[in-house]
């Protein structure tokens, strides 16, 4: 199952963007925060990471949108890797 996620903030596109670029590429099932900073809270990413299994790939439209910094975002890929998670950029 594919599983969409959005994030608002930051440098590029909007919120409204991110989100017309899934739904184009066939947004299923869509998790979208509002919010902006490196430290902010992301609640739907969190429900998006209780949500997907094995097997499931999380599209997002660049990979800037998952994290803010390059640790961060190999720490997430690392986990994406082992709980057998694939990621989908648009970008």
């Amino acid at each position: 199952m594919e599983v969409d996620y959005a994030k608002s903030g930051g440098y590029g596109k909007t919120l409204e963007q991110q989100l017309d670029e899934i739904i184009k590429s066939g947004g299923r099932k869509i998790f979208s925060d509002d919010v902006s900073g490196v430290k902010v809270e992301k609640p739907r990413l969190k429900k998006l990471l209780y949500f997907v299994r094995q097997g499931d790939v999380i599209v997002v439209s660049s990979l800037d949108r998952l994290g803010f910094n390059t640790p961060y975002l190999i720490k997430f890929l690392e986990d994406m890797f082992n709980r057998r998670i694939m990621l989908k950029s648009l970008a």
